[in-house]
């Protein structure tokens, strides 16, 4: 086979382009290397800034103090008293927990800087001498001056506390019995929301029951009264 030959002149041409072809291949690598790097740390960066702007509005969001709402309201809805332990006829207990709670699904603002309130929980607990019956016939026995709690709807609105002199156990038009505040002639006064002009001075509450004087009488002495239920309604101004 005859052999090929290169003058001096072509070696170096074929040499020169392997060197070439080795540059390019070497420049290729390192600069497709160098952008991946580049693309991660700006996302990272970017990542990391939106974490911290996000932190800080929930931050900030969950800080809100609740709104302390101005002029008065009133709410109806429906009314709980809960006996602990239950009256009995004779009675076996010497300290009785009287519950009142108010649920109130319709609620009314006025002059107030709160223009809607679509609901409300409001509690009261009085202490009575005894869980005999006769106790529902007695007014304004409860110890100490009783202090109702409202819960207001939305949950941004501050509560409401409201002290009252006292109670009466009255009946309605129906003749359904009912517990009133304050007592005849008593105070009231407001803490926080809807206080009014007057610290809550015009301010009441009730809670009528379902029942008869009759009817919740001969229930406690025949059976026990644990609970009676009816309607409730709560007025601050």
């Amino acid at each position: 086979m005859p052999r090929m030959r290169f003058s001096l002149r072509d070696r170096s041409l074929a040499v020169a382009g392997v060197v070439l072809v080795v540059s390019l291949v070497f420049m290729s690598a390192c600069s497709s290397s160098h952008k991946p790097t580049t693309a991660s740390t700006s996302t990272s960066t970017s990542t990391s800034t939106s974490l911290a702007t996000s932190s800080s509005t929930s931050t900030s969001s969950s800080t809100s103090a609740p709104t302390v709402a101005t002029g008065g309201i009133s709410c109806s809805g429906t009314g709980t008293v809960t006996f602990d332990p239950p009256l009995q006829k004779s009675g076996t207990s010497p300290v009785e927990t009287v519950t009142i709670t108010i649920a109130a699904s319709t609620c009314t603002t006025s002059g107030s800087n709160v223009s809607k309130v679509t609901g409300a929980t409001s509690t009261l607990t009085i202490h009575l001498a005894s869980n005999a019956c006769r106790v529902l016939g007695t007014s304004n026995s409860a110890s100490g001056p009783p202090t109702w709690t409202a819960r207001w709807t939305p949950s941004s609105v501050a509560n409401s506390m409201v002290t009252f002199s006292g109670h009466r156990i009255v009946t309605n038009s129906a003749g359904d019995v009912g517990f009133v505040f304050p007592n005849s002639g008593g105070t009231a006064s407001v803490t926080g929301s809807f206080a009014g002009s007057d610290h809550g001075a015009g301010s009441s509450a009730s809670s009528y029951t379902d029942m008869t004087e009759k009817g919740v009488l001969s229930t406690c002495r025949s059976s026990g009264l644990p609970s009676l239920t009816g309607t409730g309604m709560v007025t601050l101004s």
